[in-house]
C-alpha cells in the first residue's frame, strides 16, 4: 500500500494512502491559492476507546491539543483525514 498509495478490498473496503509532500505537489499542479491544510482528526483514531469517556475539562483539554497541533505540517500525518481549503487564483 506505502508503494502505491491503495489497496482495495470489495466495493466497500478501499484505502488510498498519501503523503503531505504528495498533496502539495499535486495541488500545486491547479491555479489555487492553499487557505489552510488541517489533519481534521489528528490522532483521536489512537485513542478513540477513551475519548468518549473524558469529563468536559479533559474533553476540553483534548480539544485545545487537537486544534494547537492539528496544523503542523511534522504530524499532519498521523491524522486519517486531511482538509485541504484553497481558492482559485
Amino acid at each position: 500500500m506505502i508503494n502505491f498509495g491503495a489497496e482495495y478490498g470489495n466495493d466497500r473496503d478501499y484505502f488510498y494512502f498519501s503523503t503531505y509532500d504528495e498533496i502539495e505537489e499535486m495541488m500545486a499542479k491547479f491555479k489555487v491559492e492553499k487557505l489552510d491544510r488541517v489533519g481534521t482528526d489528528g490522532i483521536v483514531h489512537m485513542m478513540r476507546d477513551s475519548i468518549n469517556f473524558l469529563d468536559e475539562n479533559e474533553f476540553n483539554k483534548w480539544l485545545d491539543y487537537h486544534f494547537k497541533t492539528c496544523r503542523n505540517t511534522s504530524i499532519i500525518g498521523y491524522s486519517l483525514h486531511n482538509l485541504y481549503v484553497c481558492k482559485k487564483k
